[in-house]
């Protein structure tokens, strides 16, 4: 799915999940690690730890954003069907594209695992889509906070994805269109919060961190 500022700032932020100041490391960046630091990384790591994962495993957390659209995503779950070895994997059902969106409502409303599961394997596929549009009223946004209609639970959850691609899109200087790859992990290293942009190769990434840096990724 491609995304440009513009699209992000006024299709996907709004007062509920307005973006801090984009404070984040100076260290030297590179297209598939993006990094976030300081009052930002805070603020991402909220919008992840109140995103409606669905969980397996124990350990440090990752966060995956997994699209039942991709193959690599599918390949992922067919390598590790009982989430990431040595983590506590925490999945995002993504909407690749608008088509998918009715179907990721459903893990949405409902994220266990074994319902993350059915999704992968298309059970909802048949599900109508839900058109993404941000509150314009005082009402909608009240109405998105406590949502009950699967249109405010995307709508609200959809919100803080935008808000956290946001947050990476400025630490990162980036312009233009970028792409959000899937699958793509989160992780808390130190004080920062990560975005591994590197497909299904970021599953090794992150293990090769936690065997070299024991503690350092929570």
């Amino acid at each position: 799915m491609l995304f440009n500022r513009r699209s992000i700032i006024v299709g996907g932020v709004c007062s509920v999940y307005l973006p801090l100041g984009a404070e984040a490391s100076a260290s030297p960046r590179s297209d598939t690690l993006w990094r976030v630091s300081g009052k930002v990384a805070l603020q991402v790591e909220d919008y992840l730890s109140t995103m409606p994962t669905a969980n397996v495993g124990r350990g440090p957390r990752i966060f995956i954003l997994s699209s039942s659209l991709c193959p690599f995503c599918q390949k992922m779950d067919t390598l590790y069907p009982g989430g990431i070895p040595d983590f506590q994997a925490r999945y995002i059902a993504y909407p690749l594209i608008e088509r998918e969106s009715g179907a990721v409502a459903q893990v949405w409303k409902n994220p266990t695992y074994s319902n993350y599961r059915q999704f992968m394997a298309g059970q909802y596929r048949m599900s109508p889509n839900l058109p993404y549009r941000v509150p314009s009223s005082e009402s909608e946004f009240r109405r998105i906070i406590n949502p009950s209609s699967d249109i405010d639970v995307y709508t609200k959850h959809k919100m803080k994805l935008g808000a956290i691609f946001y947050h990476f899109v400025a630490a990162e200087n980036v312009t233009g269109d970028f792409g959000t790859p899937t699958p793509s992990f989160f992780i808390k290293f130190d004080n920062e919060v990560w975005w591994l942009r590197s497909g299904l190769a970021g599953i090794d990434i992150v293990r090769d961190l936690l065997k070299k840096y024991p503690g350092r990724i929570r």
